[in-house]
């Protein structure tokens, strides 16, 4: 009994359920194959039943002597040859098979002590790479053990763990970039079981380009973009967007190591090129992870410095304006930086729009605090009788900056400003300016200044002595304390309390200060001060001059100027109270000195119970001067003192 196959028309016996040919089962089912008796096999000539086997696809008659063709074979050959016509053809194998690289136990070991190294290092790089590398660290151990074993998976591990940690700083991930390379080889591919499927030279290249042309673009942004975004924040106190401040500490951990993260940027690039001629998939895959990043990173790093910039270009181009209608309408624009400059720029007008003053005063319930602040600054040079500003300069100032801003304008309100007189007091530990603000002020300070002198901190005591110096004769209940104050221990104090009591007493002084010719650390400042009193013996000991040589110089001019007092508030920018002055004395006014910051700030001299000179207006100033026949000539600082060096070369030769 036998039974043919339905696929290929082999013919087996019952007891074979598999064909040998093809490997169909008989199976048992209904719709099995069934088994059937072999036909005989008849002679077409004579009819009679052939019993002799097949060969090579004839039959025999063993009756009439004739051969002819089986039928049936003839069927199951074509049946077969139907079945083998689609199958395609093995590849013969090419090529020798992989043999067994050299130093894979070296390599195993390698890797698992580099793991606990690299954990350990990342401890000492930044807290914020720490666990990251510790997971690449137990990533390494597991390669390192799997490759000890040599698994099949080993190679794949091994470039997964290599691979990650190029991603660490530059000292952890040096070796193993040359980790990666080695199980890129062809050799170490085929004995791990890959199959190399590398990228076209094209794509590759293509890719490459854009990663190395972004991260440098990236690099570019953090290291120089970034830090001028944040100055200019700084610059007007701007908070940090939440996108800007995470890109500040991201370029603050570029820019202190430089070199380093373009370093492995590099290395990063070159593990990618490797990646290229092994896996196509994965490299493109990796890539296009790594352009996502940098375009995610890159694009709020770009935009957000940019906008600061650009709406920080319009803020200061603003200050400029000198058109009030456009500051006005500014002084309302959804953008606080805007509105600070508007106020500025209002502010540097001057007494010339007082008539804008109420929007000022309306700028000062602004929701922004510097937009308080620059308002009441402003105030203060357009209307000092707006003491609704007050207690903004008192309360909005927190940089430093802004305290001196404060200060000024606290000093341009004059007697006004008295409520401010205890943080006056307190800024006389840090600030200049406290100094100025408080003269103005007037009589009122001066039992508060005089306690000040005897302050446990040397610059609180020296900002007293030139408060008293300013206040001039207003002062005179404070000669006592500042003749005590001539045994100070600092001798930047005794300076100063030299120079006030000079210009508190006058030629009454003369007894205090001819001793301090021999006090080494005073023996300048009693010299200067007996020179601004008309006194040659002050000459020796001078190492430098200054205006006060006027005193000797020209010294019917300087009691012009100090007999000629100003009895109304002198304000404007140093240039415009210069004009003002020398009109006041009946002088004509060379200005050779540069439009720096002492000449082109706005100043405000309040007129107190005493009037005030204009050699003690000039001093204020702080600017160098010179007095000629007929005018008064400001210059520039260097040139001044090469003027006072030639002066006093020529004195004392002769």
């Amino acid at each position: 009994m036998l039974w043919s196959c339905p696929r290929c028309g082999e013919k087996f016996e019952s007891r074979i359920t598999t064909c040998s040919r093809c490997g169909s089962h008989r199976g048992e089912s209904p719709t099995a194959p069934a088994i059937e008796a072999s036909p005989p096999k008849t002679c077409p000539a004579c009819g009679s039943h052939v019993v002799e086997p097949t060969a090579e696809g004839q039959l025999h008659c063993g009756a009439c002597g004739r051969d002819f063709p089986d039928y049936e074979d003839w069927v199951r050959q074509c049946r077969l040859a139907a079945y083998a016509g689609p199958r395609p053809i093995a590849a013969a194998p090419t090529g020798e098979p992989a043999t067994r690289p050299r130093h894979l136990k070296t390599m195993a070991i390698g890797l698992i002590v580099l793991a606990p190294i690299f954990a350990g290092l990342a401890a000492f790089e930044h807290p914020l790479i720490f666990w990251p590398c510790t997971a690449l660290a137990l990533l390494q151990a597991v390669s390192g053990v799997l490759l000890l074993r040599e698994r099949r998976i080993a190679g794949r591990f091994v470039r997964l763990a290599a691979g990650l940690s190029v991603l660490a700083p530059l000292p952890l991930s040096a070796p193993y970039v040359l980790f990666f390379e080695v199980f890129s080889r062809p050799n170490f591919t085929r004995y791990f079981g890959d199959r190399p499927d590398p990228a076209s030279p094209r794509i590759k290249h293509l890719v490459m380009g854009w990663l190395a042309a972004l991260s440098a673009l990236l690099l570019y942004v953090l290291i120089f973009v970034i830090p001028g975004a944040l100055e200019t924040a700084r610059r007007w106190n701007e908070p940090l967007s939440s996108v800007l401040g995470a890109t500040a500490e991201v370029s603050g951990y570029v820019s202190a190591h430089a070199v380093q993260r373009c370093g492995e940027i590099l290395m990063i690039l070159v593990v990618l090129a490797f990646w290229a001629r092994i896996n196509r998939i994965g490299f493109l895959a990796v890539s296009s992870i790594a352009l996502a990043a940098l375009l995610l990173v890159g694009g709020p790093a770009i935009v957000a410095p940019l906008h600061l910039e650009y709406s920080a270009q319009k803020a200061a181009d603003l200050e400029d304006v000198r058109h009030p209608a456009t500051l006005l309408r500014a002084l309302s624009d959804p953008d606080p930086k805007l509105r600070v400059a508007a106020a500025r720029g209002l502010g540097t007008l001057g007494r010339g729009v007082a008539a804008n003053a109420p929007a000022l005063v309306h700028a000062l319930e602004d929701p922004d605090r510097r937009v308080r602040l620059n308002a009441a600054v402003a105030l203060s040079r357009i209307d000092p009788r707006t003491v609704e500003a007050i207690p903004v300069l008192k309360e909005e100032a927190a940089r430093p900056e802004e305290r001196t801003a404060a200060t000024r304008a606290l000093a341009n309100f004059g007697p006004a400003s008295r409520p401010a007189l205890w943080i006056l007091l307190e800024n006389l530990a840090v600030d200049d300016e406290s100094s100025l603000a408080l003269a103005e002020i007037g009589l009122p300070v001066v039992p508060h200044v005089c306690e000040a002198l005897g302050d446990r901190d040397a610059a609180v005591r020296r900002r007293a002595a030139t408060t008293l110096r300013r206040l001039g004769g207003s002062a005179r209940s404070c000669a006592p304390v500042l003749v005590d104050a001539l045994k100070d221990p600092d001798p930047k104090v005794r300076a100063e309390v030299v120079a006030a009591l000079a210009e508190i007493q006058g030629p009454k002084a003369l007894p205090q200060l001819l001793p301090l010719l021999e006090d080494p650390g005073v023996c300048e400042a009693a010299g200067a001060a007996l020179c601004s009193l008309g006194e040659r013996e002050g000459l020796p000991p001078l190492k430098e001059g200054g205006a006060f040589l006027n005193a000797l110089r020209r010294p019917a001019l300087w009691d012009h100027l100090r007999k000629t007092l100003v009895d109304g508030e002198v304000e404007g920018t140093g240039r415009d109270i210069l004009k003002q002055l020398a009109t006041k004395a009946a002088m004509k006014l060379d200005l050779q000195a540069p439009g720096g910051v002492e000449l082109s700030a706005f100043r405000r001299f309040h007129a107190r119970g005493e009037k005030r000179s204009i050699i003690e207006i000039l001093n204020a100033l702080g600017v160098e001067f010179i007095l000629e026949s007929d005018q008064i000539r400001v210059l520039p600082t260097l040139e001044a003192r090469q003027f006072w060096a030639t002066w006093l070369s020529n004195e004392r030769g002769g």
